[in-house]
């Protein structure tokens, strides 16, 4: 993955989830956090989660980990299929997928239901950056 500025490293992950529409984007900051950075729901002293929709059938979660110095954003996008008999079918995502913005009860939905991917990025960025 290119690295477009100096201030700013790009890491694409290899082998992904089967879950993953995309491969998940980690991006290191070489600045500090800025407050316009810090979106979403704060999940911890340092950590913020926004969950959204963008394209039919995938929810998109976005994490960013404020270090100080520097600040880590992950980028991951799931499948989330409306059709019962589908695979990685989840009746709370589907219920969430559209081409409207979705509540932020429904964002709290999404990430109860994501739960454990988000936390394996979580554990991610916590340990390797």
């Amino acid at each position: 993955m290119t690295n477009e500025f100096e201030w700013a490293a790009n890491f694409e992950q290899v082998k992904r989830d089967p879950r993953h529409a995309f491969a998940r984007v980690v991006t290191f900051f070489r600045l500090p956090m800025s407050i316009d950075r810090r979106q979403g729901t704060k999940v911890s002293a340092n950590e913020y989660i926004e969950i959204f929709t963008g394209l039919p059938e995938m929810v998109t979660v976005l994490v960013r980990v404020d270090r100080g110095s520097y600040w880590v954003l992950s980028r991951e996008t799931f499948r989330a299929p409306s059709a019962p008999d589908a695979e990685f079918y989840d009746p709370t995502l589907a219920e969430i997928i559209s081409d409207r913005a979705i509540t932020e009860d429904e964002q709290a939905q999404a990430h109860l239901a994501l739960q454990p991917l988000i936390d394996s990025t979580r554990y991610l960025i916590q340990t390797r950056f």
